[in-house]
């Protein structure tokens, strides 16, 4: 129904509509809460806790003026028939409202011993024990919106607008309430228990609406107009890993045969292959590249920059002996060289590609692409994919990703794509220590430097800025190694240099002309120097925990020990737990966990636009124990598709994914 049925002013119907985006009644029902203050009454007075309490004003306010913009205001209460100092600051208004003999509610931090209360709030309803907060600007207060709300649940309810979603049997067979009043309730608790009981429905909802959408969309991609089979050469496949330097791992052997299934199959592959830093992620990648060229088809490889692109080049020509093309395709080339590698591609000279964003132009044309790996995939939009596996008919698409996540949790972050996960190490366990120095002076940290340059070891030192702060900026910081350890060479590295420069330095790094670099981000993926085996991070406490991981990967590659320092001048004891914690273990899984119950999924894999990052009430590490019910309840609605109800839930979400993804174009 439109905000017109409710009849507003002018000025509260454009307020809903262009502060809040709010365009139906629907919306408006819909927009919860953001917080909830509980206010029920403590049943202890306990010293140096916060307390909610109900007081009798015994004497009025007195304000009293310590310096500009803070005031004091003190006043007496009863409560429990004891005396209470109350103090609260910058309250003045407050002198005109309380009065003696008046009820409250105060909330705030108890002195037992001198029976004072230092108040965060007070509240003049005493029959109020949650406080609904919403995410509102100067336009609107919360009472004001959220008696538009009760007059739009109003509306709803006397035209009998029915808004539940959730299949009746699941309604009645989990004992949910009907939509309508668990609006009602989460909009206007009487106790926390309500809101909990509202918001149980609400997340289930959420959840099994997620799910379903995944699997439509994994069937959709699955089927595919094209699809058919590749007869892969498994013969090839043998023989490329005859030429291999170590033996492939168990985990790496399973992914392979997931991936070579696929592509046998009439349906289109869709699949990720996750797996921890160093575990091996291109070789299978190349592999999958193999087996489609075995059946006569072209690969290509999409990752993120320039410099990674490179690597993956130099490292998958070292590996491929056999007679197979490999080519490169970057911005940074000239047009001769992009027109030579355009027209092998189009003539089928060219078997495997390795390219940045270059691949998605239109006058990129391929002979006959059939596998696609996106590397680094949450770089990647959604639109990015369509456009590279459009180049192609019956094109199998494998994403790869450097933040593994547990398994159970991948089934619905990565839901709509089949998941090859990697463990272990090709060269066995990474043998990697981590320390944590606060506020070290340059000494202590050209100590372990030196001790490491000693070893032969090369050293690679991260920044977190270009330029423009002395302590942590790559200018300062190379200057700073630069003056101590000249005679081993020192390199400089970020993403502002042309990419002739950065490849150079690489190069001059790998070969042992330079034994350190102070760098930006720009190896924190797909670099891997041999003899690499210590890294300073400075001003770590910048990087998130997977980050951090990351840039911690790109040592001690070849098996040997490395050392990983993780600089920091910040003291505060939640960026020390975050550090501690990843000094504590090398488990990517582990640290991925950890990352996304503090950051948010969204921020550690990237906007998959697949619905997980965009969950307003469900967080699928907090509310496992209901997503794993939702989605077994969506396998059953899949399985069940006859049963009217459920059918007609599939069409509900189909039709809200037709929506959303028009509103995206």
């Amino acid at each position: 129904m439109k905000l017109e049925n409710l009849k507003l002013t002018n000025r509260r119907e454009l307020y809903l509509k262009n502060s809040l985006g709010l365009s139906t009644i629907q919306d408006l029902v819909n927009y919860l809460p953001r917080k909830y203050e509980n206010l029920t009454i403590s049943e202890e007075l306990r010293h140096d806790s916060k307390v909610v309490v109900l007081a009798k004003v015994v004497e009025e306010l007195n304000v009293t003026r310590i310096r500009k913009n803070l005031t004091k205001g003190d006043f007496y209460v009863e409560i429990n028939g004891d005396l209470y100092k109350i103090i609260i600051f910058n309250r003045d208004f407050l002198k005109r409202y309380l009065s003696v003999g008046q009820r409250i509610k105060v909330e705030g931090k108890l002195n037992y011993y001198r029976r004072e209360i230092v108040a965060s709030n007070i509240y003049f309803n005493i029959s109020e024990n949650i406080v609904t907060k919403y995410n509102l600007d100067k336009g609107m207060n919360d009472k004001e919106f959220k008696s538009l709300v009760n007059k739009g649940l109003k509306v709803l309810e006397s035209n009998n607008i029915n808004l539940n979603i959730v299949p009746k049997t699941y309604i009645e067979k989990y004992q949910l309430l009907d939509k309508l009043k668990c609006l009602y309730l989460a909009h206007n608790p009487s106790n926390i228990n309500q809101v909990k009981r509202a918001f149980r429905h609400l997340k289930y909802e959420e959840l099994l609406e997620l799910v379903t959408s995944l699997e439509i969309n994994r069937r959709i991609i699955k089927s595919g107009g094209n699809s058919k089979k590749k007869l892969v050469n498994l013969s090839l496949l043998e023989e490329f890993y005859t030429t291999l330097p170590y033996e492939l791992t168990i985990s790496q052997k399973s992914a392979i045969m997931e991936i070579v299934s696929d592509l046998q199959k009439p349906s289109n592959m869709y699949r990720i292959l996750q797996g921890d830093v160093g575990s091996g992620k291109t070789l299978v990648a190349l592999s999958s590249m193999i087996a489609a060229v075995s059946a006569s088809y072209q690969a290509a490889m999409m990752a993120p920059t320039d410099l990674l692109v490179r690597q993956h080049y130099e490292s998958l020509k070292n590996f491929i002996k056999q007679d197979i093309n490999i080519a490169f395709l970057v911005s940074s080339m000239t047009n001769k060289e992009k027109a030579r590698i355009k027209e092998d591609l189009e003539n089928g000279k060219i078997d495997i590609i390795v390219g940045t964003h270059s691949l998605i132009q239109k006058d990129v044309n391929f002979k006959k692409l059939g596998m696609v790996v996106i590397d680094e995939q949450h770089r990647f939009g959604v639109e990015q994919r369509r456009l590279l596996r459009e180049k192609g008919e019956a094109v199998d698409l494998l994403l790869m990703s450097a933040t593994p996540i547990p398994r159970s949790l991948a089934q619905t972050v990565y839901g709509d794509l089949d998941i090859s996960t990697l463990e272990g190490y090709p060269n066995g366990k990474r043998n990697i220590t981590t320390k944590v120095l606060v506020n070290k002076d340059k000494e202590t940290i050209f100590k372990y430097a030196r001790e490491n340059l000693e070893k032969n070891n090369k050293i690679f030192v991260v920044c977190p800025l270009i330029e423009g702060d002395s302590s942590k900026d790559v200018s300062s910081v190379y200057e700073l190694f630069l003056g101590e350890f000249a005679k081993y060479g020192v390199g400089f590295l970020h993403g502002k240099l042309d990419e002739i420069t950065k490849v150079q330095t690489l190069s001059d790094f790998d070969n042992g002309k330079i034994k350190i670099v102070v760098s930006t981000t720009v190896i924190e993926v797909g670099i891997d120097i041999k003899g690499a085996n210590a890294i300073f991070v400075y001003g770590s406490e910048h990087f998130g925990m997977a980050q951090l991981h990351q840039l911690r990967g790109r040592i001690a590659r070849d098996g040997n020990k490395g050392e990983c320092f993780l600089l920091t001048s910040k003291d505060d004891p939640e960026v020390l737990e975050r550090l501690n914690f990843l000094a504590s273990t090398q488990d990517g899984f582990k640290i991925s966990r950890y990352d996304m119950q503090r950051r948010g999924i969204g921020d550690i894999i990237g906007s998959r636009q697949s619905g997980v990052s965009d969950l307003k009430m469900a967080n699928i590490i907090d509310d496992y124990h209901i997503l794993e019910v939702a989605r077994k309840d969506a396998k059953n609605i899949f399985n069940n598709q006859s049963i009217k109800e459920f059918n007609d839930y599939i069409k509900r979400i189909e039709k809200k994914m037709k929506t959303n993804l028009t509103m995206l174009n």
